[in-house]
């Protein structure tokens, strides 16, 4: 069952001092992406160029596309899981998966699903 946004709940990033949020320089960069993604994908891949960032956290093919063209590595919330599981800060993830699917929409084909579960042993 999907979930109307406005029934995920919010994220209070006050109660998480130990993140930094922070815009990106680049607006030109900014510009030129806006063109073809989202305000907020092209604000991640922005200030993952400024800041040299090791990845950037991105699902969306486009958005995923630009990043690499740009430069940055990418891994999407699959990945995420496969480490987690990795340094043991997750069990199975077949169930978050399915959360991931059947509870908050996202799409994911069964093949990449497929692929991960084989790299993560499941």
């Amino acid at each position: 069952m999907l979930r109307p946004l406005g029934a995920l709940p919010s994220l209070q990033i006050e109660r998480f001092p130990q993140y930094l949020v922070r815009d990106g320089t680049n607006h030109r960069l900014v510009a030129q992406l806006l063109e073809d993604l989202d305000v907020g994908e092209a604000h991640a891949i922005e200030l993952a160029k400024e800041l040299n960032a090791d990845a950037v956290l991105i699902d969306e093919a486009a958005a995923r596309t630009s990043a690499i063209k740009l430069g940055l590595h990418t891994t999407g919330v699959l990945g995420v899981l496969l480490l987690a599981k990795h340094d043991r800060l997750v069990g199975p993830i077949r169930p978050l998966i399915h959360s991931l699917r059947e509870e908050l929409g996202f799409f994911l084909t069964d093949s990449l699903v497929e692929r991960v579960l084989r790299h993560a042993g499941e």
